[in-house]
């Protein structure tokens, strides 16, 4: 089992109605990193990207080595040394140029999971970070080139709404390829830099944890207008394994428990907060963060089996910044659990019977 952890810092950017923000600091970065790095044990790795203006990225991915051999990467990993040596993660895409708004290529993947079975083939000895990162980069490939033809005109610069489509169609063919190609337990997040995209999510039974922390950091006094005001502000999104405290320190409580103390994770109310959270249904669950059932509402919070889900790092069009893409089948049917639907028991004798 691997560790992995992204964080956004996305600047400019206005009030988040559909996530529920918390208020008592940012995620402790060398201690998340810490926790991460329990979880791999063979290799670990990080990286910090400007990928876009005001939006800042930082990763860290820690490998616990199953199956494979490594190829040459670009990032130097501790650890997966020798013949056995794994993929290093952030296990980072080929330098390509698929377009001109993105003349070079950053995108990479962070894959805690393992692909026992479906369409994806792993041939003997290659790692399944390397096949699934190749894919989803295919896939980006096909949806950029779509994006930029007749669109690079003299300032080459494509529109914001042909982003926004071609984002949409690429988190809705990754569905299709996690539903149909991969089956086995994961959790990943993927950034496609030539769609300016970020996409995670887990397998449909949840078997890897993936968990979000979003802070907001507002600007220091003077950044504002000319009368002082500002209406955006900073935005911190986590994606992670495994969740960590605060830097604000008085968010955590220390109290005196036999022989030494014990920290008590932190629980905040966030500017979404509702009165009837105890009440909300599956499907509310599916559609926001905000609807996450709890009896409070904690600052960390698992991301829904329910789909895949994607920011935009593109320049805000609208206050909404986590986008959900539902899985297609229905878990009854899903192809990791279809065999259930071909056994069923005989009318006459009452034995299963393989209905196939």
């Amino acid at each position: 089992m691997c560790g992995i952890c992204c964080t956004l810092r996305l600047h400019g950017r206005r009030g988040l109605q559909d996530l529920v923000v918390c208020n008592e600091g940012v995620v402790e970065r060398a201690a998340l990193y810490q926790s991460v790095r329990r979880r791999g044990p063979d290799a670990f790795a990080s990286l910090q990207l400007e990928i876009a203006p005001g939006v800042h990225v930082e990763a860290a991915s820690a490998v616990l080595c199953l199956r494979g051999v490594g190829g040459g990467g670009a990032i130097v990993a501790e650890g997966c040394s020798g013949k056995n040596q794994g993929i290093p993660q952030p296990a980072m895409a080929a330098r390509d140029c698929f377009c001109s708004h993105a003349p070079s290529c950053l995108s990479f993947l962070e894959w805690n999971g393992e692909v026992f079975g479906g369409a994806l083939y792993l041939s003997p000895g290659v790692s399944d970070t390397t096949v699934v990162l190749d894919r989803l980069h295919q896939l980006e490939h096909g949806f950029t080139a779509e994006l930029c033809d007749g669109t690079n005109g003299a300032d080459g610069v494509c529109g914001a709404a042909a982003l926004a489509t071609a984002q949409a169609s690429f988190a809705e063919a990754c569905v299709h390829f996690f539903e149909t190609d991969i089956e086995g337990p994961y959790a990943f997040v993927y950034y496609a830099h030539s769609l300016q995209l970020f996409l995670f999510g887990r397998d449909p039974l949840g078997r890897r944890s993936l968990l979000l922390h979003v802070a907001s950091t507002f600007p220091e006094k003077g950044e504002g207008d000319e009368n002082g005001a500002s209406e955006t502000h900073s935005v911190e999104v986590t994606i992670s394994s495994v969740a960590e405290g605060h830097f604000d320190a008085s968010c955590m409580v220390v109290k005196s428990a036999g022989r030494g103390n014990k920290r008590r994770r932190c629980e905040c109310r966030g500017q979404s907060d509702v009165s009837d959270e105890n009440n909300h249904s599956d499907d509310d669950r599916a559609e926001s963060f905000v609807a996450f059932p709890s009896s409070s509402c904690s600052c960390w919070q698992e991301i829904p089996n329910t789909g895949l889900f994607a920011i935009s790092v593109a320049a805000p069009q609208q206050n909404s910044l986590v986008s959900h893409h539902p899985w297609t089948v229905d878990h009854g049917i899903h192809p990791l659990l279809r065999f259930q639907s071909w056994l069923q028991p005989s009318s006459a004798t009452g034995k299963i019977e393989n209905e196939r």
